[in-house]
């Protein structure tokens, strides 16, 4: 990869309002297939009652959003979208093209029990990757937080056309 896991989370972070920062860490787990876990802490809930003993849908939602985020930087690291050739996420996430070409399809959300405010931990593993007649990469993926807790599916999509537009991303040579 070009930028190490620690300055892709901390682009991701920046993206996101103080209170809703919660990716700590993450790390590839395994590559086939592709897993990757994370540490959030959600000390608050940004839901209309703060008080709530447990976190809502908002907070697992952006839990879910902050953990593929590392995803799509893996994938643009490594060159998956092969019509793009190796991007610097970083550079690419600031761009038009950061905004507009990786879009979240689809999202699951099942509740098995309460996850109390604080440090836990979640996975995102893709189960499933098809390239579609348009030319546009969709990835399917599982996760959980807090040994399942939460879990869900989430439908990815990088929208080839849309990729390089007015970017100032750089290629890894």
């Amino acid at each position: 990869m070009i930028n190490s896991i620690p300055i892709i989370i901390q682009a991701i972070r920046q993206d996101y309002k103080p209170e809703c920062q919660y990716i700590t860490s993450a790390e590839i787990v395994t590559y086939h297939p592709l897993v990757i876990a994370g540490m959030f802490n959600v000390t608050d809930s940004i839901h209309i009652h703060p008080d709530l003993d447990h976190i809502a849908i908002s907070e697992t939602a952006l839990c879910v959003n902050q953990l593929e985020r590392v995803l799509c930087a893996y994938l643009l690291e490594t060159g998956y979208v092969w019509e793009w050739g190796k991007l610097d996420f970083v550079e690419w996430n600031k761009s038009e093209a950061g905004n507009e070409a990786w879009v979240i399809v689809k999202e699951e959300f099942e509740f098995k029990n309460s996850i109390k405010p604080g440090v836990f931990g979640g996975k995102l593993k893709v189960e499933e990757e098809r390239k579609s007649r348009a030319g546009n990469y969709h990835i399917r993926c599982s996760f959980e937080f807090d040994s399942g807790k939460h879990i869900g599916s989430i439908q990815l999509c990088f929208i080839v056309s849309k990729g390089l537009l007015t970017t100032n991303a750089t290629y890894a040579i």
